[in-house]
């Protein structure tokens, strides 16, 4: 997803969906993208995700259901280069 910039909405739950649209998600990337440059990587800390970008860094928090599927998802900008 933050490789692509796109959120596919099979890959989160339909209470999820209700809330926020896979759509929205691809605009928070988008978002994310224009603010902290291009997505690096992903790194993996206590509790949440880092996504590294170009010029700074996100704090990832994620949940998945007992089906798989995301029902929880948060990016947090927490530092900029």
């Amino acid at each position: 997803m933050l490789r692509t910039g796109h959120a596919d909405a099979s890959w989160f739950s339909k209470s999820f969906l209700a809330q926020i649209p896979a759509n929205q998600v691809d605009y928070v990337i988008a978002v994310l993208t224009r603010q902290l440059g291009a997505y690096q990587r992903l790194e993996l800390a206590p509790n949440k995700f880092v996504a590294h970008f170009a010029n700074g860094t996100s704090d990832v928090y994620i949940h998945f259901d007992a089906k798989n599927q995301i029902d929880g998802l948060v990016f947090q900008p927490s530092a900029t280069l």
